[in-house]
């Protein structure tokens, strides 16, 4: 019976992570207007920076930006007040600019995707996090 406990919560886990990165096309309204998102997570603490490689994204859809700080840590540092800066390099991509701490943002940071993109479009941008360090993970547009 412990067995199948621990598998039961494992599965279910796994399926709250499978819609990570990949566009959400229900019937869930967002900022930019009309319905539909795609999630990625932001996973930053005590030395260590994890974001999804590759988030599938829509145009004209909402891009969600999950931060989830370290919690309890043990030292000086807050890390729900550190400030999570998502941008891009390319002057075409200035949609793609966005920060706030987990704390002042309600622990999500949201841009609206152009809805003139074509499908196929590589985005690439930067994930940094104040003291803790920076990411350059991708994009592609999908719908």
């Amino acid at each position: 019976m412990h067995k199948q406990l621990i598998l039961i919560s494992m599965l279910l886990a796994l399926s709250a992570c499978a819609k990570e990165g990949k566009l959400i096309t229900d019937n869930v309204p967002n900022a930019c207007g009309n319905k539909g998102y795609t999630w990625t997570g932001i996973h930053y603490g005590d030395s260590r920076l994890i974001v999804l490689p590759l988030s599938e994204i829509g145009a004209g859809y909402e891009w969600r930006f999950k931060l989830m700080p370290q919690s309890g840590s043990s030292g000086p540092v807050a890390f729900s007040d550190a400030t999570v800066t998502v941008d891009a390099d390319d002057a075409d991509l200035d949609w793609l600019e966005v920060d706030g701490t987990f704390k002042n943002e309600g622990g999500q940071l949201e841009v609206c995707v152009p809805g003139d993109l074509e499908v196929g479009t590589p985005i690439k941008f930067n994930v940094t996090v104040t003291g803790v360090g920076m990411l350059d993970p991708r994009a592609r547009v999908v719908r």
